[in-house]
């Protein structure tokens, strides 16, 4: 989904801001990498490494995501898919 949407962006006519795009879920790193390990079936133990400074408080609070735009797949159907 995102590489088709980033794909027609190159091919279109410049735009401006192109809308975001993002899954329906909010998920934390470690709840990513928990669904990864067990999608995977990889046996790792993930570690919890703090974020510090702004950039650590922006993506605590979920900075990066965008559940109002949510209409792509879950994570754990992306990586099931891919």
């Amino acid at each position: 989904m995102v590489a088709e949407r980033l794909a027609e962006a190159a091919h279109a006519e410049a735009r401006g801001r192109l809308p975001d795009a993002a899954g329906p879920q909010v998920l934390t790193l470690s709840e990513l990498a928990r669904t990864w390990s067990a999608t995977k079936k990889h046996a790792g133990l993930p570690v919890r490494i703090p974020m510090v400074g702004r950039a650590g408080r922006s993506l605590r609070e979920a900075a990066l995501c965008n559940p109002a735009v949510g209409d792509g797949p879950t994570f754990e159907r992306w990586l099931a898919d891919g």
